[in-house]
């Protein structure tokens, strides 16, 4: 196996030295959409090294995702966006919708705002968190123009936040709740954050909280297989012993039920500030902070 780098380009005419990428995603006409911090959006293409960018003067904490007719979603600190190209190719904002962005930052969160990137789901929606006291929603809008179809509260008053991607699942998502998470102190001596992983479906333009897990799952995204309807989530339970033990918890994707758990280490650098991976042989992998560990099925291994 081997790495080779096909092409660099240079940003610097579109990213001012003192901001920095946010995400990058591409598009189904070979361009690259890339955000930043400070709230710039712009489209290169690859093959020609040219690219464009305008300003939303609103901070971008979360990646990007384009859709198949081109459309392209980011979420400030502020509001939901969509863009699209104009007529020269730059690009322009097609509507803009605000949310709840609450009275402050939230326990788990970067900043002000949604913690979570878009997530596009069937029927032409697109899913975001809010950052609403004393709960926060998760909220649906109409990837057409932008109008909210519906949105619910999920889990407990002022223990509400999140910095994980939204997970699709049938037609709704799951939300992981990272209140309490501040980095690696936050787990120490046995501690853990707030716990919850919920489930929202959508059933006639109308959202509900399908079910809710007890699970703590302080900061690593969590991964479905739709092969076996489980959610796989990063997870340590509270210790009065001050035991750090992290998990891999499955969780069946319809009910909510745990299904089971796998040690995956001991102590601070056994968290996780990346995501859960599923390979095409049902191996899952975990990047922590001490390494990146691998959990497969007995029946499998080899």
């Amino acid at each position: 196996p081997d790495l080779t780098t096909r092409a660099d380009l240079d940003l610097s005419a579109q990213v001012p030295a003192d901001d920095c990428l946010a995400g990058l995603a591409p598009d189904g006409r070979g361009r690259i959409w890339f955000a930043t911090r400070a709230g710039r959006v712009g489209v290169v293409d690859a093959d020609r090294g040219t690219g464009t960018a305008i300003e939303l003067d609103e901070q971008v904490d979360n990646s990007l995702v384009v859709d198949a007719d081109g459309g392209v979603y980011v979420v400030t600190t502020e509001a939901l966006y969509r863009l699209d190209t104009g007529p020269t190719g730059k690009p322009v904002v097609t509507w803009r919708a605000a949310y709840d962005r609450g009275s402050e930052r939230k326990s788990g969160q970067q900043s002000q705002g949604s913690g979570t990137a878009p997530v596009l789901l069937a029927g032409g929606l697109v899913a975001i968190t809010d950052n609403a006291n004393p709960r926060m929603h998760v909220v649906l809008h109409d990837r057409a123009d932008g109008s909210a179809v519906c949105s619910v509260e999920v889990f407990e008053d002022d223990e509400g936040a999140t910095a994980s991607s939204l997970v699709p699942v049938g037609d709704g998502v799951i939300v992981e709740n990272n209140h309490g998470y501040n980095g690696p102190l936050s787990t120490f001596l046995g501690r853990t954050t707030d716990a919850g992983l919920a489930r929202v479906d959508v059933t006639d333009g109308k959202c509900r909280v399908a079910w809710t897990s007890t699970e703590a799952a302080p900061n690593a995204d969590p991964a479905l297989s739709p092969a076996n309807g489980l959610l796989y989530a990063h997870t340590k339970q509270h210790s009065w012993w001050g035991a750090d033990a992290w998990y891999l918890t499955a969780i069946d994707a319809r009910s909510g039920r745990r299904v089971f758990g796998v040690r995956t280490g001991l102590g601070p650098l056994a968290a996780s500030h990346a995501g859960i991976r599923i390979a095409p042989d049902g191996s899952a992998y975990v990047a922590t902070l001490g390494g990146l560990v691998k959990i497969h099925d007995r029946a499998t291994a080899g």
